[in-house]
C-alpha cells in the first residue's frame, strides 16, 4: 500500500503578479470620468439655485416697490376736514398747498393726504407721510426705487430699472388734468443685480391699476 501523501507539504501556485499597469490606467480613467459626471451634476444644480435665487429676490423687489407705492397712492386727496383745496393744474399743481395729485410725469408722481386729519400739510414732523413723491434715481452705480416723504428721498427698494405711470379720469380717457385723475396705472421694473446663469440680466415687470379711493368724487 502506498502511503498517503501529507496535505501539509502540498504546494499550490498562486498569480501574485497583481494589476497591469494598463488596468491600473483604465481603472483610473473611470474613477476621473466618474469624478468629472458627479463635478458636472453639482455645478448644474448650483448654478440652477444661484439662478432661482436671483429671480426670487427680483420678483421680490418689485412687489414690494409697488405695493408701497399702491398703498400710499390710494389714500391720495385724503381730506377728512374738507378745509384743503383739491389740487388744480396740468401736471403740476398750481394751487399748493392743496390735497391730492400734485405733480405728474411719465416716470415720476407726487401727491398729499392728510392722514392726520389736522387740516395741514405742511411738510414737517407734525404731518409725517403727508407729502409724497416716488420716483427711480441712482446711487452707487445701483438703480433705487425712491420714496420721499416730507422733502427727505429714502430708498426703497434696489435695482428697480424702470417706473412709469399713466393717468386716466372718470372716462378711463387719458388725462394731465390733475383734477380729473380718477386712476393711475403704475408700473414697477427690476432687474437682477447679476447675470442669470452668467449670460444675461433678467427684468421682471409688475404692473397695477390703482384707484385713489378720495379723487372718486
Amino acid at each position: 500500500m502506498r502511503p498517503c501523501a501529507d496535505r501539509s507539504f502540498i504546494m499550490h501556485e498562486y498569480d501574485n503578479s497583481g494589476f497591469t499597469l494598463a488596468e491600473l490606467l483604465v481603472s483610473m480613467m473611470i474613477g476621473l470620468l466618474i469624478l468629472f459626471a458627479v463635478y458636472e451634476t453639482f455645478t448644474v444644480q448650483n448654478r440652477s439655485l444661484k439662478t432661482l435665487e436671483l429671480k426670487a429676490a427680483t420678483v421680490q423687489n418689485a412687489r414690494v416697490g409697488l405695493d408701497f407705492i399702491v398703498r400710499e397712492l390710494r389714500m391720495a386727496g385724503y381730506n377728512p376736514t374738507d378745509t384743503i383745496n383739491s389740487c388744480q393744474g396740468t401736471d403740476t399743481a398750481t394751487n399748493t398747498p392743496c390735497v391730492g395729485i400734485t405733480s405728474i410725469a411719465g416716470d415720476s408722481i407726487s401727491f398729499t393726504a392728510d392722514l392726520n386729519g389736522n387740516g395741514d400739510l405742511t411738510p414737517d414732523s407734525t404731518n409725517p407721510d403727508e407729502n409724497i413723491a416716488y420716483n427711480v434715481y441712482s446711487s452707487g452705480g445701483i438703480m433705487y426705487l425712491g420714496r420721499t416723504s416730507n422733502g427727505s428721498l429714502q430708498p426703497v427698494v434696489m435695482n428697480i430699472t424702470g417706473l412709469s405711470f399713466n393717468y386716466y379720469d372718470g372716462s378711463n380717457q387719458a388725462t394731465t388734468n390733475l383734477a380729473l385723475i380718477r386712476k393711475v396705472n403704475g408700473s414697477i421694473t427690476a432687474t437682477t443685480p447679476l447675470p442669470v446663469g452668467n449670460r444675461y440680466y433678467q427684468t421682471i415687470t409688475f404692473s397695477s391699476d390703482i384707484v385713489p379711493k378720495c379723487l372718486v368724487y
